[in-house]
């Protein structure tokens, strides 16, 4: 749901000085599930589900279970 919310935020136009502009956001979500990960392995993962919602292109948050492994 945060994730979600972060994405309502950003998605829209914006007034700017030199006239508006279209913003969204990308946002990968990554979870421990409670095995040992490190935080190096978290953050790829989460930037991986990120690109996911990049490619995707529907400005919606994916988690990192949903995203291909690069």
């Amino acid at each position: 749901r945060a994730a979600d919310r972060i994405c309502d935020a950003l998605r829209g136009e914006f007034a700017l000085s030199c006239g508006t502009a279209e913003l969204s956001a990308s946002v990968g979500v990554a979870c421990s599930n409670g095995t040992p990960i490190t935080s190096d392995e978290l953050v790829r993962r989460a930037d991986a589900a990120m690109y996911q919602s990049k490619q995707d292109a529907r400005c919606a948050p994916v988690l990192a279970d949903q995203a291909p492994q690069r």
